[in-house]
């Protein structure tokens, strides 16, 4: 048996928005194994899949969270939707009383991406929704968990923000990484944390 000492994240809750496959999953399994209580969110359940019609789902997530030595919570939320978010919230707040760690892993946009198409012939709604997906997510989740007194964990790729590290996720580029710097700079001072983001 592990000893306490060798799982530091002991009686800390974490939240991974976009824990269905990935470096979400990952991430979410790497906490677990550090001995966290990780709520594991996203849109691919057992009853029912996002349109991304793939197997996995957020239970499968959760599970392997237990597996690995943590407590894994799976809940169904469409992180574009604000209302979801703060009932996400608030029943974490209700049952464990805060948040430690957030880790925004939230994409979904593969699909949408037009290869080898020139720009003016892209789908305007396919790439307003990518747009969505890229930032509204982030604000969304990130602002509701940090109104709540949650952490700020935000990105992908290894970047130095404001003196410590963030995840960047390179297809995002530029926008996402203003994003990131900005909000690191409006919420100095909250708890932060490191998220991941990479290819499903």
């Amino acid at each position: 048996m592990r000893r306490v000492l060798d799982r530091p994240l002991t009686g800390k809750v974490a939240l991974v928005a976009g824990a269905t496959r990935g470096a979400g999953r990952g991430t979410a399994v790497a906490l677990g194994e550090a001995g966290a209580t990780v709520y594991c969110t996203g849109r691919s359940t057992r009853e029912r899949r996002s349109e991304y019609d793939r197997p996995e789902t957020i239970e499968e997530t959760a599970e392997l969270v237990g597996e690995a030595g943590g407590d894994g919570i799976a809940v169904e939320v469409d992180h574009l939707v604000a209302a979801q978010v703060e009932a996400l919230v608030a029943r974490i707040e209700a049952e464990q009383g805060g948040l430690d760690v957030l880790v925004n892993d939230i994409w979904g946009g593969e699909k949408l991406i037009e290869w080898n198409v020139p720009l003016w012939k892209h789908d305007l709604d396919g790439g307003l929704r990518m747009l969505r997906l890229a930032i509204d997510t982030h604000l969304i989740v990130t602002g509701r968990s940090a109104a709540a007194g949650g952490p700020v964990t935000l990105g992908a790729e290894l970047a130095d923000v404001g003196g410590h590290v963030a995840l960047q996720p390179v297809r995002r580029g530029a926008q996402q990484l203003g994003l990131d710097h900005g909000l690191d700079r409006a919420l100095r001072g909250a708890a932060h944390a490191v998220g991941a983001r990479g290819r499903p």
